[in-house]
C-alpha cells in the first residue's frame, strides 16, 4: 500500500505520512508514503505519527526528502 499525499494536523492530532496512530497489533507490510508531513512535532512523523510498542512494521518506508520529517 502507498500514500502520495499531503498531511497536516493540529494540536492533538496525530499526524503521519501513512497512518497517524498504531495500536499495539499493528502489523503493516509493503507500504510506501512520500507526501509533505506537518503537525504538532511530538505527535507526527514521516510514516507513523504515533507508534504503539508491539506494532510491526516490515518493508515500509518513507522519503525523507519529500515528507520533510526524519
Amino acid at each position: 500500500a502507498y500514500s502520495t499525499g499531503n498531511v497536516s494536523g493540529i494540536n492533538g492530532a496525530s499526524v503521519g505520512g501513512f497512518v497517524g496512530y498504531t495500536g499495539a497489533e499493528s502489523d503493516i507490510q509493503n507500504s510506501y508514503s512520500s507526501g509533505i508531513v506537518s503537525g504538532p512535532s511530538a505527535t507526527t512523523g514521516g510514516f507513523v505519527g504515533v507508534n504503539s510498542v508491539g506494532a510491526v512494521y516490515t518493508s515500509s518506508f518513507f522519503d525523507v526528502d519529500s515528507s520533510t520529517q526524519d
